[in-house]
């Protein structure tokens, strides 16, 4: 979990949300490119981390001291394009 500077948040409010409060997105570090969903678009969660700890307390607590070395690995953040909703026809 960490939680992004301001230049990143800045750039994802100017991107689509994939769902209502969060992006997926695919985050650039210098291993190579890794998928996560940030929380308005100030916390982010590695995929395979779990997602039952995000209550808005432990969201609370860890905003301050989440990841801060790991942000600064961080080269680019992008949105990953939403899949189009297909509906069958009536």
């Amino acid at each position: 979990m960490i939680e992004l500077l301001g230049s990143q948040t800045s750039s994802l409010l100017g991107q689509p949300e994939s769902g209502m409060g969060y992006q997926t997105v695919e985050v650039e570090i210098p291993s190579g490119v890794r998928r996560a969903t940030v929380f308005n678009a100030d916390l982010l969660v590695w995929e395979e981390e779990p997602r039952a700890h995000l209550a808005a307390s432990v969201h609370e607590r860890f905003a301050g001291t989440a990841g801060k070395a790991e942000v600064r690995m961080i080269r680019s953040i992008r949105v990953v394009p939403r899949e189009p909703d297909v509906r069958s026809a009536p």
